[in-house]
Parts: C-alpha cells; structure tokens; sequence
C-alpha cells in the first residue's frame, strides 16, 4: 500500500512538472491589431489588439491628397491588462482612415484603410479636420535687371571698378546665372574717364620747335658781343700801327 501512494505521488509530481514547463515554453503572442468592422459618423468604435507591452497609444491617421498634411487623431491607452477599448470617431463621412497601435516599445500594429460611413443628420460632433493644405515652401527671390542698363560683353570689366566712393557714378546691373541654378544680381560703376587736355593755339608748336626757338633767340646777343670785341681789337691795332 505505501508502494502504491509513493508511485501516485511520483506521478503526480512529473505531472506537474510538465505541465510548469509547457506554461513556461508558451509562445508569446504575437503584436496585432484586429480591423475594425468599420467607421460610422459620430458613433463609437471597437478596436481590439493582442500582444504587446502596455502602455498603448492608439491613432486614427485620415488619407490626404498630394499637396495636403494629414491631421492625426491620438488617444492613450494607460490600462495593463484589457486589450481593447471604443473610440468615437470625429472625422466627417466619406473620410478614409486608417487605424494604428504602437506599444511602449514602439512596436506598431496597423490596420487596413477603412471609409467612415455617413451617419445622424447631426454632425455637430465632427470636431475634427483631416487635413490641411501644407504650407508652400518659398522659393528663392529673384531680381530683374533692367536690360538697357547691362554691359553688351558677357565678362565683368575690373579695370576701373569704384571701390570708395561709387556714389559719384552711375551704376550698372547684371544678373547672372551659376552652376546650381542660382540667379545673383551684381551692381558695379565704373570710374568716369577724365578727358584728355586740348593743346591751345599757342602751344601748337612741338617742344623740339621751342626748343629751337629759344636756342636761335639767345645767338642774337652772342653775336652782338663777338662783334664788339672784334671791333673794340681792330681799334687798339689801328692805335698802335
């Protein structure tokens, strides 16, 4: 009789042992989102998940054009244990939306596109906006150049470019284009030329010419003086004969 209640007792313990193990091999379930049976207009709706770490964020995301953003719609889910919760649905009828969960691991689960149906006459609940047209983005401003006002050659001349006091002179602009497609608007003047001196009649004559001129004008008074000790010498000679 001992022999029997020993071996039930052995039975049992394995039998429990197994069974610990099997609970403790079980595999673990696998995050999803069950879809939804659809959307209604300002009515509730059941959304239901397994798997996962708590805490949960639940979002209904609506599909927007090209040129639109998408305005969400979230709602956190703090509970640990259920794994579904009803969520009222604002957005208009003829919406598509869709339906996603993400855990505290930012794992996410998503459902499959779903159309709000129309609903109560009343939409006074839609309180929400789908979406929004996105802002342009602006682009880059670009200058126009009085054509009359630029230079006929395609290079910028920096021989006489104004660099102190450009205030004097009249400007010029030219646009030009880079290798990004880049419009820049360049304002340079130039130094007025100073015109050259005009001889007058008086100094027509080239320097070689006035040079002469003086040369032959101081011979007179030489010559005067040669002549007068030529004859001043003639006279002491006659003296003396």
């Amino acid at each position: 009789m001992l022999s029997l209640s020993r071996t039930v007792f052995v039975f049992a313990t394995v039998v429990l042992g197994v069974s610990a193990q099997s609970q403790g091999n079980k595999p673990e379930v696998p995050f999803g989102l069950r879809s939804p049976s659809g959307f209604t207009q300002c009515k509730n709706t059941k959304i239901v998940w397994q798997g996962g770490k708590p805490p949960y964020k639940l979002s209904l995301k609506p599909v927007c054009g090209p040129g639109q953003s998408a305005l969400e719609e979230v709602h956190d889910v703090p509970t640990t244990k259920s794994t579904s919760t009803e969520l009222p649905i604002h957005f208009a009828a003829n919406t598509p939306l869709i339906v996603s969960i993400t855990d505290s691991s930012n794992m996410q689960a998503t459902a499959p596109q779903i159309i709000v149906a129309s609903g109560d006459a009343n939409d006074s609940c839609i309180t929400q906006i789908a979406c929004k047209d996105a802002a342009p983005t602006p682009s880059a401003p670009v200058a126009i150049a009085d054509p009359t006002s630029q230079p006929s050659d395609a290079a910028f001349p920096t021989n006489r470019l104004v660099t102190s006091n450009p205030s004097g002179t009249s400007a010029q602009i030219r646009t030009t284009t880079d290798s990004n497609g880049s419009t820049m608007v360049i304002v340079y003047s130039y130094v007025s030329e100073t015109p050259a001196p005009t001889s007058s009649a008086s100094d027509e004559s080239s320097p070689e010419s006035q040079s002469n001129g003086a040369v032959s004008t101081s011979h007179h008074p030489a010559s005067t003086i040669l002549g007068l000790v030529v004859g001043f010498a003639t006279y002491l000679s006659l003296e003396h004969w």
